[in-house]
């Protein structure tokens, strides 16, 4: 059975409420991004313990860090120097929620497109202290940064040749990003033996305008993904990262995700998006 998870802020920024949506449809996993109005990694020590008392008194377990390192600009060493502190934070806080995932970026893309060599470099010091605490960097292919397909993914992964960075799969990304990759079969095939996390949402190209749609309503072939995951033994976490609002969000909200303007209608479209997952679920065997 596959293992469904959601990503805190995509339904509220109160933690109780996004733990009354799990429990409607039976969900244990959650990906922390933003909670209370901050970036997860903002949050003091003491409202860190709360939160975990919060997960141990419901049983949820924290599928990964949902991190905005090197979401930077990478000429610019004081964004760099903070995002490397912000990853050394994540790292503290994936021991005290258990889990051994963070997520990682790779530059907002601009006019001037640097090599796979000049973001290897980049990443080394990250990659030691993933190495040292044994922690995975999972590198999401998104349409904002640099790379932004499965293809391009694959190959950071494969030049760093590091046990502890692997990717973080978003078959939708696929649909807003500028090389026309298809998502599943094609995407998946090239990254599928690099996947320690997933992410699930849906999008739809309308006249050449991309949009955020509720799940099961878009681009993506779910139905084959899905069941291409059950088949290969798929056995990471899949977190709803719904982006769908009724209203929707602007584009920089959906680049920088975070606070309860982003949040703001989250709960209802993440239940329509979880309703149809389940029927798509059911449907498939999942």
């Amino acid at each position: 059975m596959l293992k469904i998870g959601v990503i805190t802020d995509e339904i509220s920024q109160d933690i109780r409420d996004v733990i009354k949506l799990m429990k409607k449809y039976g969900l244990k996993a959650v990906e922390l991004r933003s909670i209370w109005d901050r970036q997860i990694f903002e949050l003091d020590d003491e409202e860190i313990n709360s939160l975990k008392q919060i997960f141990k008194r419901e049983s949820v377990k924290v599928c990964a860090i949902a991190s905005p390192v090197f979401k930077s600009h990478i000429d610019n060493k004081e964004e760099y120097d903070k995002h490397i502190k912000i990853f050394q934070r994540c790292i503290e806080l994936s021991d005290v929620f258990e889990t051994n995932i963070i997520r990682a970026f790779t530059f907002w893309r601009s006019d001037v497109k640097p090599s796979i060599d000049e973001i290897c470099k980049l990443y080394l010091p990250i990659v030691e202290v993933a190495e040292k605490n044994k922690k995975y960097i999972a590198v999401e292919n998104e349409p904002s940064v640099n790379l932004t397909n499965a293809a391009l993914v694959k190959e950071l992964i494969e030049k760093i040749d590091s046990e502890y960075v692997k990717a973080l799969w978003d078959p939708a990304n696929d649909i807003f990003e500028p090389y026309n990759e298809v998502p599943y079969p094609d995407g998946y095939g090239i990254i599928k033996d690099y996947i320690v996390h997933m992410h699930l949402k849906d999008a739809k190209k309308i006249d050449n305008e991309v949009k955020s749609v509720t799940f099961g309503e878009g681009d993506v072939d779910w139905k084959g993904q899905l069941r291409r995951l059950i088949q290969d033994g798929y056995d990471g976490y899949i977190s709803l990262e719904t982006h769908y609002r009724k209203r929707p969000l602007s584009e920089d909200l959906l680049n920088k995700p975070s606070g309860n303007t982003f949040s703001m209608g989250g709960y209802e479209a993440s239940d329509e998006c979880l309703y149809n997952l389940n029927k798509t679920l059911n449907e498939i065997g999942g």
